[in-house]
């Protein structure tokens, strides 16, 4: 949808949203054909694992065109307030979480059809206090909408509702997930959703995020990152929608994704790592501006799959302010 935007910077609002509508349609279909014969795959591997005697799995093929109209055209008022590139991410991650329905459809039909047991589970970094707290009661549930098979509860959730074929509970594992570690991260997440700042107020949405990926994700010091949350500010813009995002700085978004694997997906585990480092690390002074003191930190930050390069972050702190507010980050290479 950006590149048609920039390719055709003249289109109305209608030619815009039909041609996305068109687009996202498509994708739904031919991905979600895809991620549904994953999963109809997936379930036969497992049940024959088990050792469970099930027949075939039925694909879902249900048809979400009208879902998606209804919903492109929702977001097209974006459009209309000229923000091409909210409406470009709005309309993509519709279609994200339609292929990942289509999946998650077609495992819980036939685990439905076969009377199986449910736990939901945990998939990616970022994990909402909701879902952890289902994660945390294990295969206890009767059918998948208990669970909250198929109902994502935060941006970009990935989480999966499992069936249990051993219908005493006993068989099935899922390599990291733990019931018990789950529900001692629901008790500090229920924490850090109650939290408040030293002023007072309660710590921003961004923040709340970042220190639960910094609880769960042992690699990194909490306690640093919730040092840092009360001398430091990220805003969820400047990553999301900018440095870690195509339709944002594309060059930076790029480096980020080819040095490190970092996309806009990985927002909250980029201010993780940041807070971390500032809290030993306290950002160099540059210079002084009419807007306030400006300072920069370079870090050597840790990426997927063992990779790790330079980075550069720019922050300001202004006249009055108690905090130092991030204004620029980019791969340094």
């Amino acid at each position: 949808m950006t590149q048609f935007m920039k390719r055709f910077p003249g289109s109305s609002v209608e030619r815009v949203r039909d041609f996305t509508i068109e687009s996202v349609s498509y994708a739904v279909s031919v991905y979600g054909d895809a991620a549904a014969t994953c999963a109809a795959d997936l379930y036969d591997e497992m049940a024959e694992a088990s050792g469970a005697k099930l027949p075939p799995a039925i694909l879902d093929t249900s048809d979400v065109s009208k879902y998606i109209e209804n919903e492109v055209r929702y977001q097209a008022g974006k459009l209309i307030a000229g923000k091409g590139v909210e409406f470009a991410d709005a309309a993509a991650a519709k279609a994200t979480d339609q292929v990942s329905r289509r999946a998650n459809e077609t495992m819980r039909r036939n685990a439905k059809r076969d009377g199986l047991r449910y736990a939901r589970v945990p998939m990616g970094g970022e994990t909402c206090t909701f879902c952890i707290m289902l994660a945390s009661r294990g295969f206890v549930y009767k059918s998948a909408k208990t669970a909250g098979e198929g109902n994502h509860f935060h941006a970009h959730c990935r989480c999966k509702v499992v069936p249990q074929f051993d219908k005493r509970g006993r068989e099935t594992k899922v390599e990291g997930y733990d019931p018990d570690e789950l529900l001692d991260r629901w008790n500090k997440f229920e924490q850090i959703d109650g939290m408040r700042g030293a002023d007072g107020k309660p710590v921003s949405e961004f923040d709340r995020r970042v220190l639960k990926i910094a609880y769960a994700d042992k690699r990194i010091d909490y306690e640093k990152v919730l040092r840092s949350v009360e001398t430091h500010s990220i805003a969820a813009p400047k990553l999301e929608r900018y440095a870690l995002s195509q339709s944002g700085d594309a060059n930076k978004a790029r480096a980020f994704e080819g040095y490190l694997g970092y996309t806009d997906r990985d927002a909250a585990v980029v201010g993780a790592l940041v807070y971390e480092h500032v809290a030993s690390n306290p950002p160099e002074y540059r210079d002084t501006t009419p807007h306030g003191d400006r300072y920069t930190t370079r870090m050597r930050m840790a990426g997927k799959d063992g990779k790790s390069a330079d980075v550069k972050v720019g922050w300001i702190k202004e006249d009055g302010a108690v905090k130092m507010r991030l204004t620029t980050i980019f791969v340094d290479e």
